[in-house]
């Protein structure tokens, strides 16, 4: 039914408006602005009035009632401040200041400065007029702020030095509102004496009054992105515009009757924004004056007063009526989140592990998104690990991930403009194949639903471990004598590396690292530990690609008589872990090995024996003789 009366609507358009009128009012259409309203942390009675962007990238905001500063993040997170407000103070207008603190204004002859850690600081030498109302940061790096009642326009220094103005002021002029213009001045509303001020950084007033209707009672006023100054009529339930040089133009087209115009700020989408207060409305002005009011999602009773650019894209406004602070889109056409996924590892092993990885963003230039979600449910055969290694956030959204389980899910997340977020967790397999994984579309409150994401992982099957051969350069060696001790580790997977590659070989007694050791060789990167006089061989931490091997030797040797069987420990890896071991025997001989001596009769040996006697004796006569 609802698309048929924009049917009948649209045909009865075509036959009366003027095309480019109707592409207007299509493009109005189209545009689909947001309201929230936030309340939680905000004192009852609080009255929020004034409202602006501060420098540490949230909203601040006067409750006039009851005397506190408020914060509030584009998250919708309020903090309240207080201490060192005097009681009564009554704080209207803020901003930010030069000096990176926001400024206020507070009806009983105070200007309040509070850091943005909420340390406030009260001044109040130098006012002598009462109420001062609208605030705002000047040229010259001064606060400029009006005296609705004292009648003057007051400056303070960023050391608290205040100085008044009033030569030239029109002495029921009132003045309200006050920013800082494009043209090096001060401009500011009287809202009793219906005209518009300008003021010199030097304190030089003029007033504009022509083009003003009577009664119309100007309020708030703003720099528009068309270098002219605009300004509510309260009571004239209109929006002006004055240029610099002062002609003023006035608005009033597609503004309910009795709305009560209130504050105005410039938007990020190049119009200009208003509270209207009585209609309970938020309204927007094109710098060509099309008026559009936007009441949807606005709580009736509201009131809004202030009005603030927010740094998320949206303009923020504060609900006096109901203690809220209000949040409203620009509109147009918005981009939904994206999201992009990916898996830590393109393989691993079976009943191995690897991170998933989730990627969202905002490509909205001027619009935050929130309410920002998505559901990865996990193809068969794959699992969130235990722990979950669940690392990063996004937005301050729920990020559930159960241990054991088959999903990862993201709830309430919020993006400001252009900004984007990740997080991880672990993922195991149970099963072998190719995982392909999906997400759901990631959705929005502001922009609906955007796309999927996809990665994919394969799970090997079973992998082998590596598997290790051994042998000596001799089977026999004497006592103390040395050769080599060779080993060869392979990786028997035609498509799997494997990495942690080791073993350690302890030598049976008897048997020593020769010194030297007489290293030689290599595998995978891994540490080959053989001291001299060491009974053991070791190696760790080597990688084999699929279906490669690496050979190493070292010099062994025998301290003992023996046979030394050498058995090792087995090689294990991380992927495939333990595998055999390796052996091989080595013989250590008492005496070297040689020749065969023959054995001498009894016989022999007695002639021997005479031989010898008889050469001795005839050695020694002839020594005599």
């Amino acid at each position: 039914m609802g698309c048929m009366r924009l049917a009948v609507v649209l045909r009865r358009v075509l036959r009366f408006t003027a095309p480019a009128v109707l592409i207007l009012l299509l493009a109005v259409a189209a545009q689909a602005q947001v309201v929230t309203e936030f309340s939680a942390g905000i004192t009852a009675a609080a009255n929020p009035l004034g409202i602006t962007a501060g420098p540490d990238g949230n909203l601040w905001f006067t409750e006039n009632n009851i005397g506190r500063i408020g914060r509030i993040t584009p998250a919708g997170a309020v903090t309240e401040f207080s201490a060192g407000i005097t009681a009564g103070a009554f704080p209207n207008g803020i901003t930010a200041g030069p000096d990176g603190n926001l400024w206020f204004t507070e009806s009983q002859r105070r200007v309040g400065r509070i850091t943005p850690a909420g340390v406030v600081t009260e001044f109040s030498a130098g006012i002598t007029g009462a109420s001062p109302d609208g605030i705002t940061a000047g040229p010259d790096g001064n606060l400029w702020f009006t005296e609705s009642n004292g009648n003057q326009i007051g400056r303070i220094t960023p050391a608290g030095v205040v100085t008044e103005f009033s030569a030239g002021l029109n002495v029921s002029a009132s003045p309200r509102g006050i920013t800082a213009g494009p043209d090096g001045n001060l401009w500011f509303t009287e809202f009793a004496s219906n005209q518009i001020g300008r003021i010199t950084p030097a304190g030089v007033i003029t007033e504009f009054s022509a083009g003003i209707a009577a009664f119309s009672s100007p309020n708030g006023i703003a720099v528009g992105p068309d270098g002219n100054l605009w300004f509510t009529e309260s009571n004239g339930n209109r929006i002006g515009r004055i240029t610099p040089a002062g002609a003023v133009t006035e608005f009033s087209a597609g503004i309910t009757a009795g709305v009560f115009p209130n504050g105005i700020t410039a938007g990020a989408d190049g119009n200009l924004w208003f509270t209207e207060f009585n209609g309970n409305r938020i309204g927007r002005i094109t710098p060509a004056g099309v008026i559009t009011e936007f009441s949807a999602g606005i709580t009736a009773g509201a009131f809004p007063r202030g009005i603030t650019a927010g740094p998320d894209g949206n303009l923020w406004f504060a609900e006096i009526g109901l203690d809220r602070i209000g949040r409203i889109t620009t509109g147009g056409a918005l981009s939904p989140p994206t999201i992009s996924k990916s898996f830590g590892a393109g393989s691993i092993a079976l009943n191995g592990s690897t991170s998933l990885t989730f990627t969202l963003g905002n490509p909205n230039a001027a619009q935050s998104l929130s309410g920002i979600g998505f559901t990865d449910t996990l193809p068969a055969g794959l699992v969130v690990s235990t722990p979950n290694g669940l690392a990063g956030s996004c937005g301050g959204g729920t990020i559930t991930a159960t241990a054991g389980s088959g999903a990862v899910t993201l709830a309430g997340a919020a993006l400001a403009a252009s900004v984007s977020c990740s997080f991880s967790v672990n993922v195991t397999d149970t099963t072998a194949g190719v995982k392909n994984n999906t997400t759901t579309a990631v959705t929005s409150t502001e922009a609906g639903n955007g796309g999927t994401a996809s990665a994919t992982v394969t799970v090997a099957a079973a992998i082998a471990p590596p598997t290790i051969s051994k042998s000596f350069g001799t089977a026999n060696i004497p006592l103390n004598g040395s050769t080599s001790l060779s080993f060869t580790i392979s990786n028997p997977n035609a498509a799997q590396s494997l990495s942690g590659v080791g073993f350690t070989d302890t030598f049976p007694a008897g048997l020593a690292v020769s010194t030297p050791n007489g290293l030689v060789g290599s595998c995978g990167g891994g540490t080959i530990t053989a001291t001299a006089g060491s009974g053991a061989v070791t190696l760790a931490g080597a990688t084999l690609a699929a279906s490669a091997s690496c050979s190493f030797r070292v010099n062994v040797t025998g301290t003992t008589v023996g046979i030394d069987n050498n058995v090792s420990g087995a090689v294990t890896s991380i992927e495939g872990g333990s595998g055999g071991a390796a052996s091989a025997t080595i013989t250590v001989a008492a005496i070297p090995v040689g020749p065969s001596v023959p054995t001498l009769q009894p016989w022999v040996l007695g002639l021997l024996g005479l031989l010898l006697l008889l050469t001795g004796n005839a050695v020694l006569r002839h020594k005599i003789g």
